[in-house]
């Protein structure tokens, strides 16, 4: 837990004072409706704080609120739950009834692929997607085990609870 002693610091690559702190609550009261996103981009404006294509670092921005908001050293507002239209912003909810409108039909499980040797699949593993096996490090056109390629680790995710009654 961070505090106001522990300033100077260095977050997220970016040299954070006292003054700092100021700005960011400045600019969060500033517009009390504005989004993370929007204070983000803010924030970066007035540091100049920017990418060395010129672009902001916005990412970075947004990852330095939340730990200082996480840290209670300034107040983010609430995260938007919804698009704008009322609708939730996860695709996966909407995924089978899109699927079935385009497609003609009902898919009732996803599946994924993640690199072993690059990534350890914290990102689908924390969302409950379902370790099944991995690669033999082939590929689909490989019918001779000519190709060399990266073993990866395979995960699924149900869609429809009863999934395995669809699945022949």
């Amino acid at each position: 837990m961070m505090k106001l002693d522990d300033f100077p610091r260095t977050i997220c690559g970016k040299l954070l004072d006292l003054d700092d702190l100021e700005i960011i609550r400045r600019i969060i009261d500033s517009n009390p409706s504005a989004t993370r996103a929007q204070i983000s981009r803010d924030v970066c404006l007035a540091w100049s704080w920017l990418k060395p294509n010129g672009g902001l670092k916005d990412m970075s921005c947004r990852v330095l609120l939340l730990r200082l908001h996480r840290s209670g050293l300034i107040t983010l507002p609430e995260p938007r739950t919804t698009n704008g239209n009322g609708q939730k912003f996860s695709r996966r909810t909407r995924l089978p009834i899109d699927w079935q409108e385009i497609y003609g039909y009902r898919p009732v499980l996803m599946e994924t692929f993640v690199e072993k040797d690059r990534f350890a699949g914290t990102c689908y593993k924390a969302a409950n997607w379902i370790h099944v096996g991995s690669t033999q490090g082939r590929g689909k056109l490989d019918r001779f085990k000519e190709y060399k390629l990266p073993v990866k680790d395979i995960y699924l995710y149900p869609l429809d609870k009863n999934f395995r009654m669809f699945l022949v």
